[in-house]
């Protein structure tokens, strides 16, 4: 989450909550025409304040552009409850935490979701 995000979170949490079980990016018969709600599927929510490291000056990394801390936990806790409340299964990290995820990507595309 960057310092942008602190003032119109919740705006692109309702548009996010509202678009993503509809998207296709799923395969289906040989084609990516299959949304969320199509497959069934559940969303891994986890916290990664690492996008938002630059290294443009020097050799060390800076995170100023990354939201505070207690900001972007309360910007994750309220998607998590959003994304509960729409009715979606999901799956969550703690947020902060160091954590091991194992992922198995199941075709040829990786999404990012910019709201």
């Amino acid at each position: 989450m960057s310092n942008d995000d602190l003032t119109d979170y919740a705006e692109k949490i309702e548009k996010f909550v509202r678009k993503i079980p509809e998207i296709q990016f799923f395969h289906h018969a040989g084609r990516i025409d299959a949304s969320l709600q199509d497959v069934k599927g559940e969303i891994l929510v986890i916290s990664n304040f690492t996008l938002f490291g630059t290294a443009d000056k020097g050799k060390k990394l800076s995170f100023t552009h990354s939201a505070p801390y207690a900001e972007a936990e309360k910007i994750y806790d309220s998607l998590v409850e959003a994304l509960c409340t729409a009715g979606l299964r999901i799956k969550t990290g703690m947020f902060g935490a160091e954590m091991k995820v194992e992922s198995v990507n199941d075709g040829p595309i990786n999404l990012i979701f910019d709201y």
